[in-house]
């Protein structure tokens, strides 16, 4: 299945006799041109929102770290914020050109169906973009319905939890999970990360040189759009090193609704918080971008040993084991969930712990 593509926005300009066009995202559109003031000597605003920051001077200040989403890191390590409403964060930048003596601005994009931007010659270049007035969003202000998303048997419930299935190489694991999910209607993807993939949530592009949304991150967005839909990620074969370790580092709070008072969320760092920017994943304000309810997990291994080392994981997951015989039985996600461990079961196959 295809997503959408994000949208596209473009600045261009003449400066020395020479065409300048800047494109792509908002951050990366914008984000250019303060590229281009920054390499040519423009003398930025001495305020926290107009100039190029360290990233030590966000973080160190809770009420700024809350925007780190909103920032476009530039090449030489420090970081510009381009977050807000379009209208300002455009009006800021065309503010700058015309201070650096460009008047004839060109712009694409900037108009939507939601909101029309002022065109050019309407924007008022005095006006400043101050933080505690202008709402930190972007995409304009607007009424939305909540959505009310279908709820995946496979962690999208209440006081649900993604589901481990164990079972002996050749048991028909695989098998079941896919025909479940094919009888359930489910959008559904193997994912078997490789020694080459870098991230769960974002793989980073030798060719494009920057991180591209994975797999797992173009779901999470599509399920976003389609709250009726459901989407389950299987991971098969999760039980490699290097599997173990991304999991453990990108989808520990993600996988149960029993922890975190049933909140499901995922943590981005600044170099990859940017490719996620113009999705419909909730934020939770804290930086983390919110589960929906119709997404799920189902991880399969055929080497129970994992759990030995790795029972931070194995708390926070159902465990299903399946015998060879069982694939002509287990039909159905009531089915599956009705094998689910007791406590007491589980206990036994990966030791007590308390957290």
């Amino acid at each position: 299945m295809l997503l959408e593509e994000k949208n596209f926005y473009s600045v261009s300009f003449q400066f020395n006799e020479k065409e300048y066009k800047y494109s792509g995202t908002l951050r990366e559109t914008l984000g250019g041109v303060v590229e281009f003031l920054l390499e040519r000597g423009f003398t930025f605003q001495d305020s926290f929102f107009t100039k190029p920051i360290s990233y030590d001077e966000i973080v160190s200040n809770p009420s700024y770290k809350s925007y780190l989403r909103s920032f476009y890191k530039l090449k030489n390590g420090k970081y510009f914020y381009i977050g807000g409403n379009i209208q300002p964060a455009l009006n800021k930048i065309v503010n700058m050109l015309n201070k650096f003596g460009i008047k004839d601005i060109k712009t694409e994009g900037f108009e939507t169906q939601s909101s029309k931007i002022k065109k050019l010659a309407e924007i008022n270049l005095d006006d400043e973009f101050d933080p505690e007035l202008e709402p930190i969003e972007e995409e304009p202000t607007q009424i939305r319905k909540p959505k009310i998303f279908n709820q995946n048997p496979f962690g999208g419930k209440p006081l649900s939890s993604a589901i481990l299935v164990l079972g002996e190489s050749g048991a028909g694991k695989s098998t079941t999970i896919e025909g479940i999910l094919i009888t359930e209607n489910h959008y559904f993807e193997f994912i078997i990360p490789t020694a080459a993939t870098t991230g769960i949530l974002a793989q980073f592009s030798p060719l494009k040189q920057r991180y591209v949304i994975s797999r797992l991150g173009r779901m999470l967005v599509e399920a976003s759009k389609n709250p009726q839909k459901l989407y389950t990620a299987v991971f098969d074969e999760m039980h490699k090193s290097n599997v173990i370790e991304m999991i453990n580092d990108e989808l520990l709070q993600a996988v149960s609704k029993k922890r975190n008072r049933g909140r499901r969320f995922i943590s981005l760092d600044q170099d990859t918080a940017e490719i996620y920017e113009e999705s419909e994943l909730e934020d939770d304000k804290r930086g983390n971008l919110t589960i929906p309810d119709n997404f799920g997990f189902i991880f399969i291994s055929s080497k129970p040993a994992l759990l030995l080392s790795n029972p931070d994981f194995a708390n926070r997951v159902d465990i299903v084991i399946l015998k060879s015989w069982e694939e002509e039985i287990v039909k159905t996600s009531d089915q599956l969930i009705s094998k689910i461990l007791s406590t007491e079961e589980k206990e036994r196959l990966i030791g007590k712990r308390n957290d």
